[in-house]
């Protein structure tokens, strides 16, 4: 992190050759501002490091932070490991390697992981194993039924005048199984209340063991959660609710975008979510030039 005293940052990008061989490869966001906090963003699924609808790309070039967009081993422009090892203890060498360039490169002081569905899940395990992430900011990671949440979008959906008509058109389709994706909520399964998060779903208990490790350790953590799971959260108060058994209210910082879609397609919903990161991590930098001046 670094003390904003005016002004933006001079930033500048170059290509860069990293991890084990030079093998890991990236576009490396530099800044002239010493000791701030690095960002590193990486594939969601198996999106190229750009990010869905070069979300990544616009993440790193609105935030004042120097940062690393790269892609994973065997994703993009990185070729296959060699290591043998599983795809999610890869994912967390990846990540550390990339840590590793930008402290070497930049001149970091702690890094901050941001990543989307599947990349929300590295970031989350790779801040649990390296105490360097000093913060994660999670896009649609797991989320879980919630009672509240379920009523709110039944109503919203009963309320909708347009829905019918497109349900009609989607069963004239025959493609009964996308259900309401056009507005946001994701794809039903055949489990009722269950959510097709685009990948096995962690047990509710595995997810809040780490988030309670991340927060006792210090860690900052920002999630959000778009219309992919509003049946399950559509605000913060439905996350707190879901793991009232936990500590988390006051120590997780929560925002919910329930009418915008998984990757963020829309420039709106782009702007509004760069806005939302950008005024966090300004929370966590003024946070840290206060305790340093105290």
């Amino acid at each position: 992190m670094y003390c904003r005293l005016g002004g933006r940052a001079v930033m500048k990008e170059r290509i860069i050759q990293f991890g084990p061989d030079g093998l890991l490869s990236g576009v490396l966001r530099e800044s002239a501002a010493a000791g701030a906090n690095g960002l590193m963003l990486f594939n969601a699924g198996v999106v190229h490091r750009i990010g869905a609808h070069r979300l990544n790309v616009k993440l790193a070039r609105a935030l004042h932070e120097p940062s690393l967009r790269f892609d994973l081993s065997g994703q993009g422009e990185s070729p296959a490991a060699a290591a043998g090892l599983g795809f999610e203890d890869q994912a967390i060498a990846d990540i550390a390697a990339a840590i590793d360039a930008l402290e070497n490169e930049a001149n970091v002081d702690g890094v901050v992981a941001i990543g989307m569905c599947s990349g929300a899940d590295h970031a989350l395990r790779a801040a649990v194993v390296d105490p360097r992430i000093s913060g994660v900011v999670l896009l649609d990671p797991y989320a879980y039924p919630n009672d509240d949440a379920a009523g709110a979008d039944l109503l919203a959906r009963a309320a909708d005048p347009d829905r019918w008509s497109r349900k009609i058109k989607s069963l004239m389709l025959r493609r009964d199984d996308v259900g309401d994706t056009a507005s946001g909520n994701g794809r039903r399964t055949g489990g009722g209340d269950e959510i097709d998060q685009g990948r096995p779903l962690a047990p509710k208990e595995e997810f809040a063991a780490d988030l309670t490790a991340l927060v006792q350790r210090g860690v900052r953590i920002l999630i959000v959660y778009t219309g992919l799971v509003r049946r399950h959260v559509s605000k913060p108060a439905h996350f707190f609710k879901t793991f009232a058994a936990y500590d988390f209210e006051g120590r997780i910082d929560v925002e919910a975008m329930p009418h915008t879609d998984h990757t963020f397609s829309t420039i709106a919903s782009q702007e509004t979510l760069i806005g939302r990161v950008d005024e966090w991590l300004r929370r966590r930098s003024s946070a840290a030039c206060d305790r340093r001046a105290s």
